[in-house]
């Protein structure tokens, strides 16, 4: 039997950005009854199947050139007896980012349909997708690569099926530079639900200013900084909108917004403006994939902004050159247009329609794409209504940052950071039990591994970037995996003993400086003293307390990993480095201060709650200083830096050591914190307390570590850890 290929539209190299489709036609004997197929496919980056004109499935699991996952994908519902028309719309990026790891463009497929068996190879035909922009354009964001604009003039329907095939070419066959090895998808697909119901809540007119940012015309500018950027008003619905007959009459207007999907809303811009606008509301954070239903004349230049607020009276589309939005040029009629190959998430969109021509407005709104979890119940401990409402929405919070790995956030980066993911990983195991995820992601971030012994900062990517504290958090998220999950789902142990050696050799008097240069970003979290300085090469001369005590994590990780592995010399060697680690840290104790400092004594950095914390959780605190430590650690107004959303779970695990004494003021804590961000209307709980304004306004309002709540009601509020709750 001939053995698939790797393929492509020419020999030609790399292109950036690159939209293609692959058709095939094969055919079914009349004889054959109820015919079954499946198909095998894995892409480089991301691909959409159809068969016979029906979305069948989209989305590569996210990994390295070397090893690619295939997807097998059951057809047999879509079959029919005699012709059958498959097509494969592949996209490459051929950037490098925070989810995708260069490689080069190509599909692999074996299709089995009938007693028929085809692969891919130069029977397989080809073109470019000419209806989406390809080439180089401005970028979501530096994690995210690019946004994209379809035209659909370009496209006659927008159809997988090919009436004719004049534009096609033979596939040619490429060289594997890689040695790619094959491999099933480690984990389930996602789903893929129908469209959010929405709701158009504010509509309005709009003019184009004269220059944007510097453009020398507005019109050159960026989708996104139109769409920020347009001088808009507001209209009363009745004075733009005709509603569709079938709308109840006549108090259609009263209702506080015009619901989506619809048999239409028309709208057209009065005379002397240069477009209309409306804002959609989700009426919660979703992630997943764009979708549009117009009726406009040819040639409607349709810029759709997403966010996740309005706190500027508009999406906030355009943030220190990222771009949330995209452009969709209609043809003449009615028409449906999805993207299944660039996830989006947010609350809000706002269509700029830029006509003066009457469109009709059916559907605005996204398709969710979810990972398949089933919740687990409320703890038994768990009775009062917010303490519930927290645990749900940090579930949803979960949910929505899980695809194809875990993500720190789904609406700006969608990126696999190890110690975001392992906050994330030790919620989902009360939230869902899921435990495949996780071993998926931290196998990914295997594959990682650089020939220093640091992570490189995401999975999968080509960053030279590291966090170096993050490294050691993939050690203790693999000892938890293996403790909530079992051992057998580490599979990647030798990469992980070759991170712990490499550290060991870095060692100077039992303590590990932080890696000095450029491409090391010492991070932590983000507060005062703990952010470190990106790509900046800071002298490292002293030895740094957070580093130590991630390091001291991966140790005591590290040894019962072995241990349970039955490997005792390279356990009893993990713990005999920890034992000296453990003797040196004193050095960081300031008997004025009461308190473990940052770094060096005079660095100007300030006690932080954090520092505390890690020194508390992996028991680095002498017994006699510890219980005053986390005396302090738990008072309100303790002197210290306060600890961030991102890791409140270690100041949880620092005071739970004594449960019957913290167990209300970690309790009471949770509902204080995070019920701010209930009653301020969050849907999903926010990067920081600043919410959307953090980061010089690229605050994210859908984080995954800030799930924490789930770890402490799981852990601490079951039938094996019940304590009294006091006001």
């Amino acid at each position: 039997m001939n053995t698939a290929k790797w393929i492509w539209i020419d020999k030609n190299g790399p292109r950036k950005n690159c939209y293609a489709r692959f058709f095939r036609e094969f055919f079914i004997k009349p004889d054959e009854q109820n015919p079954t197929g499946e198909i095998r496919i894995a892409v480089s980056d991301n691909y959409t199947l159809y068969l016979n004109g029906n979305f069948i499935s989209c989305g590569q699991y996210k990994d390295y050139p070397d090893l690619k996952h295939y997807d097998c994908l059951k057809l047999d519902p879509f079959l029919q007896i005699g012709k059958n028309a498959l097509a494969i719309d592949v996209y490459y990026q051929g950037e490098q980012s925070f989810q995708c790891a260069q490689s080069t463009p190509r599909l692999w497929y074996e299709l089995k349909a009938g007693d028929e068996f085809f692969i891919s190879d130069e029977n397989t035909l080809c073109r470019l997708l000419t209806g989406y922009r390809q080439g180089e354009m401005e970028m979501v964001s530096p994690q995210l690569a690019y946004t994209f604009e379809y035209d659909a003039r370009r496209e006659a329907e927008n159809q997988p099926e090919e009436a004719n095939l004049k534009n096609f070419a033979p596939a040619v066959s490429i060289t594997d530079h890689w040695n790619t090895r094959l491999s099933p998808r480690p984990i389930n697909k996602t789903i893929i639900q129908p469209a959010v119901n929405s709701c158009i809540i504010a509509q309005g007119v709009l003019l184009e200013p004269p220059q944007i940012d510097g453009e020398q015309q507005s019109s050159t500018a960026t989708p996104a900084k139109r769409i920020y950027y347009d001088l808009t008003a507001p209209r009363y619905v009745q004075e733009l909108i005709a509603l569709p007959k079938t709308h109840p009459q006549p108090k259609a207007f009263d209702a506080p917004g015009l619901p989506l999907p619809s048999d239409g809303y028309t709208l057209q811009a009065p005379e002397n403006y240069d477009g209309c606008y409306v804002i959609v509301d989700l009426s919660a954070e979703y992630a997943g994939y764009p979708l549009i239903d117009i009726t406009a004349p040819e040639g409607t230049v349709l810029d759709i902004g997403y966010g996740e607020h309005l706190e500027d009276g508009r999406v906030r589309s355009f943030i220190g050159g990222r771009h949330f939005a995209f452009r969709y040029t209609t043809r003449a009629g009615r028409q449906k247009f999805i993207n299944y190959f660039k996830r989006i998430a947010g609350r809000y969109l706002e269509m700029h329609i830029r006509s003066s021509e009457q469109i009709t407005v059916h559907n605005l709104s996204i398709l969710p794409e979810e990972y398949p979890v089933k919740r687990e119940p409320y703890p038994m401990g768990l009775t009062d209504a917010l303490g519930r409402r927290i645990w749900d929405i940090s579930a949803r919070t979960l949910e929505l940052c899980m695809h194809e790995h875990y993500e720190d956030c789904p609406w700006r980066e969608q990126a696999l950071y190890a110690m975001d993911a392992r906050n994330q990983a030790l919620s989902g195991y009360y939230a869902f039990k899921e435990y495949d995820f996780p071993a998926a992601s931290w196998m990914l971030m295997a594959q990682a591994l650089l020939t220093d012994g640091q992570l490189r900062i995401t999975s999968p990517t080509d960053s030279e970037l590291r966090i170096p504290s993050f490294t050691f958090a993939w050690a203790v998220a693999s000892a938890e995996l293996a403790e909530y999950g079992g051992i057998e789902r580490i599979k990647y142990m030798p990469a992980l003993n070759e991170m712990l050696n490499k550290a060991i050799a870095r060692r100077k008097n039992g303590l590990l400086l932080n890696p000095e240069g450029a491409e090391y970003w010492n991070f932590y979290e983000w507060s005062n003293g703990l952010a470190g300085h990106l790509g900046q090469a800071v002298p490292q001369s002293y030895p740094e307390c957070p580093y130590n005590a991630f390091f001291s994590g991966a140790l005591q990780s590290g040894a019962y990993l072995c241990r349970t592995l039955k490997n005792i010399e390279q356990a009893e060697k993990y713990e005999k480095v920890n034992k000296e680690l453990k003797k040196a840290f004193c050095i960081f104790w300031d008997e004025d201060a009461q308190a473990y400092r940052t770094g060096e004594a005079g660095d100007g950095r300030p006690y932080s709650e954090l520092t505390q914390a890690l020194a508390l959780k992996f028991n680095l605190v002498p017994s006699e200083r510890a219980q005053k430590l986390r005396k302090r650690l738990a008072q309100q107004d303790n002197g210290l830096e306060p600890i961030t959303l991102s890791h409140y779970i270690y100041k949880i695990d620092a005071l739970m050591q004594e449960p019957d004494i913290y167990f209300n003021t970690v309790y009471n804590d949770i509902l204080k914190i995070w019920g701010s961000m209930l009653f301020k209307g969050a849907t999903s709980f926010w990067e920081t307390l600043d919410g959307a304004n953090a980061f010089d306004k690229a605050g994210s309002l859908c984080h995954g570590w800030s799930a924490a709540p789930i770890y402490f009601f799981g852990k601490w509020m079951d039938e094996n850890n019940l304590f009294n709750i006091k006001s």
